[in-house]
């Protein structure tokens, strides 16, 4: 789990996980240089946590990073990257467990996550990436439903709370850190399904997600930036190239300007023109940088 100014998500975070009804399981907290006291407080009230301090903010993916490390290191099966803004059902992580264990090629595996306010609405029930729209969750904002209790394959596992195997990471490597945040999921579970594993969908595992209220115009514009840029990085690296000239096209002229206007429409100009950053960023970067697993 990452934190970055956290500290009450966090805490009620590692209550439910106190909870727990599986083990063995360690928890590992990456505090990314926060100012709130985090890091204190942590080693303070939760003893059992295992903190991982960064003097900066090292963002989501080089953050998930050394977390994952950690826990190879102490000798971990698998990895949960878990979102510090989540509460967990205390069977959740034996459910996803024990589906990873009945099938052979599960690389990776996501619960139902659904809104903690309201607790009965979906924020994911599986996952897929669309052409025309990016990333999509099944089922986002509908009421809960009854998906039975049987895994399914899916195209998209989300980073929210999503375990990994260790036979995984180390096929295909750590989170690519370049995209320091967004779309750095999608990335990595294409290299899953590419590398020949099955990405899974447990209905029967349960976290509720907070979602987070109206971004202030900054802020937005933070997240347009690297969500643009980082879905142009992972798309050119996994389309063929023809098939990514046609997407790059279709951004260009469609998708980019539709967002900015719709951003302009709601007052908020700099998330609209934070779009066009990201563009200008993606086509003045390189290629793949995957950090490998290496442990000690």
């Amino acid at each position: 789990m990452v934190n970055y100014n956290g500290l009450q998500v966090t805490c009620e975070c590692l209550d439910s996980l106190a909870r727990l009804e599986y083990e063995p399981f360690r928890v590992f907290v990456v505090d990314n240089g926060s100012s709130d006291g985090s890091a204190d407080r942590f080693r303070t009230a939760y003893p059992w946590v295992r903190l991982i301090a960064s003097s900066r903010n090292l963002g989501f993916a080089a953050g998930s990073n050394r977390g994952i490390v950690g826990a190879l290191e102490d000798g971990c099966d698998a990895v949960l990257l878990l979102n510090n803004d989540t509460v967990v059902h205390p069977a959740f992580l034996a459910l996803l467990a024990a589906a990873a264990c009945r099938r052979s090629d599960a690389g990776m595996l996501n619960p139902k996550i659904l809104f903690h306010q309201p607790s009965n609405r979906l924020w994911y029930a599986g996952g897929y990436l669309s052409f025309f729209r990016g990333v999509q969750h099944v089922g986002f904002g509908q009421a809960d439903r009854d998906d039975g209790e049987e895994a399914r394959e899916v195209t998209f596992v989300t980073g929210c709370a999503l375990l990994v195997t260790r036979r995984v990471l180390e096929s295909i490597g750590l989170l690519d850190e370049r995209l320091f945040m967004y779309c750095e999921d999608l990335d990595w579970c294409l290299r899953c399904r590419e590398a020949g594993f099955r990405c899974l969908y447990v209905p029967s595992a349960v976290v509720w997600h907070k979602q987070g209220a109206r971004r202030s115009d900054a802020s937005e514009a933070f997240r347009q930036r690297l969500a643009a840029r980082n879905l142009l990085l992972v798309l050119q690296r996994h389309y063929s190239r023809e098939r990514f000239a046609l997407f790059l096209a279709y951004y260009l002229l469609a998708w980019g300007p539709a967002k900015s206007l719709r951003f302009l429409l709601r007052g908020q100009p700099r998330a609209a023109l934070a779009i066009w950053a990201g563009v200008r960023e993606f086509c003045g970067m390189g290629g793949p940088r995957i950090p490998q697993v290496t442990t000690r």
